[in-house]
């Protein structure tokens, strides 16, 4: 069977475009200069970059000392690099559902319909869901928590993000690797994105991907979340031998520019660095659930690099909190606030002083501190 076939003339786009945070621009120009917390990347940022001088005069070639950098971080070697974990997210849709077609194993292609349905989490990072919608030959079905045995045996495609943003939620390693043996038995593709794992890479599944349970998985992990360098633009599939041998024909050459990749190793190889920026998350973190547990009844912050709160009239406490000097990212069905980690006391007494503005009933505009 031919894929383009099965392509509408005009693919319908039937979700909308989603937001996201760090987007100061979208704001007027008289609420410029906020405390930015709404991008969830680490606000403590790898800070050695001096020394990549000569990666701007030549071209972006993985080396041997890059490939190992990424087996010893990733625990083996299934990952390659792509330019930015946005970027597989865009990719993989119309190629598994190529790969799919070409092989006539979907179970919704089986029966003639010529549809693919995708599992994905009803709460999820939005650009899952928007790029399968966007495809125009998928039927998405929404879960809560992780996707049940009937659902994963009736689908082609589960998308599971881990930890999820921007829920919060964490799954254990035992849990998804659970998962991973029943989309395998049932054939059934699973992506991983484990985007915000690092922190909390005992969740990870990296290493199992060697394995044959991991025939059908794909992982996608991200570099300028945890390295607090988001304009690097650098991320990893990572999938077994077998799968990354069909997808990294299709990686675009040079597709990490060599300062990007020069970093990239440095913070790799960088475990003392590593080490000490993982006790700052995790203590920052732990520092913003107690502040915003003194506000709100329902605080997430085991993702550990941001912190969610599920509320009513979520984008007016925003707005209340713009008037005390914060951005915060309000969560696409308006159920909530997403918070990035202050990076210092300075940061988390302008955060204090804002939620206490907030917290007024009246809606008079505070003094921005």
């Amino acid at each position: 069977m031919n894929f383009a076939s099965l392509m509408p003339i005009s693919k319908p786009v039937s979700l909308p475009k989603p937001s996201h945070g760090g987007d100061l621009h979208t704001l007027e120009a008289s609420k410029l200069g906020l405390l930015d917390l709404s991008s969830a990347v680490s606000p403590f940022t790898y800070e050695t970059l001096g020394g990549i001088e000569s990666a701007w005069t030549r071209l972006p070639y993985v080396g041997s000392s890059v490939q190992d950098a990424m087996a010893r971080y990733y625990k083996n070697d299934c990952f390659r690099l792509i330019p930015g974990t946005q970027w597989a997210i865009e990719y993989l849709p119309s190629k598994l559902s190529a790969m799919c077609v070409t092989a006539a194993s979907c179970s919704s292609l089986d029966n003639g319909s010529a549809r693919l349905r995708v599992a994905l989490p009803r709460y999820g990072y939005a650009e899952h869901a928007y790029h399968w919608s966007k495809l125009g030959i998928v039927d998405c079905e929404f879960y809560d928590d992780l996707p049940k045995a009937d659902l994963v045996q009736s689908v082609d495609v589960c998308v599971v993000i881990n930890p999820n943003n921007p829920t919060g939620k964490v799954y254990s390693e035992q849990e998804i690797s659970s998962l991973m043996r029943l989309t395998h038995s049932a054939n059934t593709w699973l992506i991983i994105d484990e985007t915000f794992v690092d922190f909390v890479d005992e969740v990870s599944v990296s290493a199992y991907l060697d394995k044959a349970v991991a025939e059908r998985t794909i992982t996608l992990r991200s570099f300028g979340k945890f390295s607090g360098l988001p304009g690097a633009r650098v991320g990893a599939l990572g999938a077994h031998p077998s799968v990354i041998n069909i997808l990294e024909d299709e990686f675009p050459l040079w597709g990490v520019t060599g300062p990007s990749l020069e970093v990239y190793e440095r913070v790799l190889k960088d475990r003392t660095w590593f080490i000490e920026v993982k006790q700052q998350v995790k203590d920052a973190a732990c520092r913003l659930m107690s502040l915003l547990e003194q506000h709100f009844e329902t605080v997430n912050g085991k993702a550990l690099l941001f912190c969610t709160v599920f509320i009513d009239e979520a984008p007016r406490v925003a707005e209340r909190l713009v008037q005390g000097g914060v951005y915060v990212r309000v969560l696409d069905d308006e159920a909530g606030l997403r918070f990035s980690l202050p990076a210092n006391d300075h940061q988390f007494r302008i955060l204090a002083q804002a939620l206490e503005c907030a917290k007024a009933e009246s809606s008079k505009t505070c003094e921005h501190r």
